[in-house]
């Protein structure tokens, strides 16, 4: 999987990011992670372009928020067949996890606007451990989104053992914040979004069986 995070991958960033901010030196943010690139592992590769990408786009996080949330425009359309892996997509979604993390506003923004690009189950997890309170709030309006990439969100990205994820350890301990939300997904429209339900009362299981027990009852 990791050379799906490579050359191409990273051309493709390079570009996008040039279309929508000229002050971004395409050439030389590059150059700069190219280097090492082919000797790392997928995680790895995915902090190296991060950390890269810090340092070519705006110190201000907050212009940068305003950056990410154009990508889009310019992301399926300067690859209209789709050949460039999804993969490409999650260190400019988890930027956001690292350097936007005191900006909880601004960064569910626009890891809301780029999950569909990538899913942002990773990345807002670091928000759901740092400003609980706030992506309740978020999470009980996005339930309602019209995009099942929004709605999945929700579910996928609070699941207490997400694979590859952070552990939410309060989830681990207590998962009974987020059963509301299952509740209002688990007869989702799309399948997309009922699976990760699944997956998520998977999850619950491991560590409170008894609860799975009484929610699978009603």
């Amino acid at each position: 999987m990791k050379t799906q995070l490579g050359a191409t991958a990273l051309e493709h960033i390079a570009l996008c990011f040039s279309q929508i901010d000229s002050n971004f030196k395409q050439q030389e943010f590059y150059a700069q992670a190219i280097l090492e690139l082919d000797k790392l592992e997928l995680k790895q590769r995915v902090m190296l372009i991060i950390e890269t990408l810090h340092d070519y786009l705006p110190a201000d996080f907050i212009k940068t928020a305003d950056l990410l949330k154009q990508l889009p425009r310019v992301w399926q359309q300067l690859d209209p067949e789709q050949k460039i892996s999804s993969f490409a997509a999650w260190p400019v979604i988890d930027y956001a996890s690292i350097y936007g993390l005191a900006h909880p506003q601004q960064s569910l923004a626009v890891l809301k606007t780029l999950t569909h690009l990538f899913s942002a189950e990773f990345a807002i997890r670091a928000f759901i451990i740092k400003h609980p309170d706030y992506c309740h709030s978020q999470f009980t309006q996005w339930i309602k989104d019209d995009s099942e990439h929004v709605r999945r969100l929700v579910s996928e990205g609070t699941r207490p053992r997400l694979p590859w994820g952070l552990q939410l350890k309060p989830f681990i301990k207590d998962p009974s914040v987020n059963i509301p939300l299952l509740s209002a997904l688990k007869d989702d429209p799309s399948l997309y979004v009922r699976r990760s339900v699944a997956n998520h009362l998977n999850d619950i299981s491991k560590d409170n069986p008894a609860l799975l027990v009484d929610i699978c009852q009603r």
